[in-house]
């Protein structure tokens, strides 16, 4: 026999732990379904964080602009300001929900 050849049993026996063998295409189709959910998530998270950024600089532009406002404006821009602080602390949930989406 030359190197490298295989008797019958041999082949038998490989054979049979090829076969054996799960079939690794329902395995790599998870695990590709699972890569597209968390980067899904990912991106989910990244928006979130864009529009909490987006906010909070908005709120700050609010809070400018209550604190440079005439002393007659002061209850509409506390209104004002109250409804920034709202969408930033919602902003907030939202990317908390993310974040735990995502596993972080």
């Amino acid at each position: 026999m030359y190197p490298g050849a295989t008797t019958v049993p041999q082949a038998r026996a490989a054979a049979a732990a090829v076969a054996s063998q799960p079939d690794p295409a329902p395995v790599q189709a998870a695990e590709r379904q699972a890569r597209g959910r968390l980067l899904a998530a990912q991106r989910r998270l990244s928006e979130a964080l864009r529009l909490k950024a987006a906010l909070m600089a908005h709120l700050a532009e609010v809070q400018a602009a209550a604190a440079a406002a005439p002393r007659y404006q002061a209850q509409r821009q506390a209104l004002r300001v109250g409804e920034a602080q709202q969408q930033v602390v919602e902003a907030a949930k939202v990317v908390a929900l993310a974040e735990s989406e995502v596993g972080w």
